[in-house]
């Protein structure tokens, strides 16, 4: 075959080659394009979706559980949930809050229910709308005062019993006074107030010689047992 008709019959090969790499090549590129449009619009999903807040507080104030916090970044829709749980492991929700959105800077949020000695454990759940749930927090509610017995002394000389405690908030403390056969003998409010150092002197004058039991509770609950002895 003369060389002259190879020419046309290589050319249109190498044009078919060309034109299949060019179709690779495109399909390549739409499918990246389709993969970073699709990461986009993911990435911007999430932002749209994501919320941070600040400090989550749980407080006793009173007879009352009292939860707040504030939000930093907020989606235009979604809810905050406040649940509680006696174990930590069950949970129960008590409170449905709508976010306030990005229109409003530092949106604050607080819910205040009747408190319960049974339920501890608190958390804060927010679900955008058309998004999972996310913890955002969770807390355990101290009840009771932080309470520790430095001193307990004798003074003989003054007939009383010396006492310096410290607590660390201001709730009603109570001594209970037993003596050797279990007998209460004394109830004393004790001096409480702003957090730190207190000191009290129970006054002991007239009482029989023996051993006594001082017993420091808040509401019931025991915070503090020592005992002591009257020899004089």
């Amino acid at each position: 075959m003369p060389v002259s008709l190879f020419l046309p019959v290589g050319f249109a090969i190498l044009l078919q080659i060309v034109s299949i790499f060019e179709k690779m090549w495109m399909n390549s590129m739409r499918a990246t394009l389709l993969f970073w449009l699709v990461l986009l619009g993911a990435v911007t999903l999430r932002a749209e979706n994501s919320v941070q807040i600040g400090t989550f507080l749980v407080e006793v104030v009173e007879d009352k559980i009292v939860c707040s916090w504030s939000a930093r970044v907020e989606p235009t829709e979604g809810h905050y949930y406040v649940q509680k749980s006696a174990d930590g492991r069950s949970w129960e929700t008590i409170c449905r809050l709508a976010a306030k959105g990005p229109k409003e800077p530092n949106p604050y949020y607080t819910f205040t229910h009747p408190a319960n000695r049974l339920f501890v454990h608190y958390r804060l759940i927010f679900r955008a709308t058309g998004g999972a749930p996310a913890l955002l927090a969770s807390e355990q509610v101290n009840y009771y005062v932080n309470f520790r017995l430095q001193e307990v002394e004798v003074q003989r000389d003054k007939q009383q019993l010396h006492l310096e405690y410290f607590l660390d908030k201001d709730k009603q403390l109570i001594l209970r006074l037993y003596d050797q056969i279990g007998q209460q003998v004394q109830t004393v409010h004790l001096p409480s107030g702003r957090a730190g150092i207190y000191d009290y002197d129970l006054p002991l004058v007239g009482m029989s010689k023996g051993s006594y039991l001082v017993v420091i509770t808040q509401e019931d609950f025991n915070l503090n047992v020592a005992d002591f002895r009257v020899s004089y």
